[in-house]
């Protein structure tokens, strides 16, 4: 497993490189040192792009708690995003979690798909060099899946969730006690402010050795 000290301390060395987000994203958020979020409103959609420090054997999940105010993993409505060594393929899978265990029947951390959902994300690019990974995904803020929490077009408070976890030999994610949070208002989301991405820290892709 990649070993994320040594990049941990080259970020925090390097803090006063700034993160330049492409055109296409106007917004950035670091969530933890290993872990950034970008994003950018469309039309009919947000698109997220995931950069961590990890593990091929890891996946990053992204969303947004049920409770407006608080963290809660429990109800959430993420997506789990990893990079597939096997094949060198990357996916974004959407997740709702019903129970604090891996995915039995329809109970647990759970892909829409199977608990009579569908999948609302999609994966538009990936990168996997020197220990980090790049995904890029989109999300309709609005679906017809009643598994997924809707991106309010109205100014809003909303927590969002995040974690960097081990992927299951199948694939798919477990249950996470260990989870990042923020408090995002969808005024930031839809406006695109440029404020947040550049307080981001600097994840150079060239940094860390396998």
């Amino acid at each position: 497993m990649f070993n994320k000290c040594t990049c941990q301390g080259f970020i925090a060395k390097n803090r006063r490189h700034s993160h330049i987000a492409p055109p296409e994203f106007g917004n950035c958020r670091q969530l933890s040192p290993h872990l950034q979020v970008e994003w950018q409103a469309k039309e009919e959609e947000v698109h997220v792009r995931l950069t961590a420090v990890m593990g091929e054997d890891e996946y990053i999940a992204f969303g947004l708690s049920p409770n407006n105010v608080r963290p809660q993993m429990l109800n959430s409505d993420i997506v789990i995003a990893y990079y597939d060594h096997d094949d060198g393929s990357f996916h974004a899978i959407d997740y709702t979690v019903t129970g604090k265990k891996q995915c039995t029947g329809k109970i647990g951390v759970c892909p829409d798909e199977r608990v009579n959902g569908r999948n609302d994300a999609s994966v538009i690019s990936g990168e996997r060099k020197n220990g980090v990974t790049v995904i890029t995904f989109e999300r309709p803020y609005k679906t017809s899946d009643t598994m997924d929490i809707p991106i309010s077009r109205a100014s809003e408070q909303r927590t969002v969730i995040a974690a960097i976890g081990p992927l299951s030999p199948s694939k798919e994610a477990s249950y996470h006690e260990d989870f990042i949070t923020d408090i995002f208002s969808s005024r930031t989301i839809l406006k695109n402010t440029a404020e947040e991405w550049t307080q981001c820290l600097s994840i150079l892709i060239t940094v860390c050795p396998e």
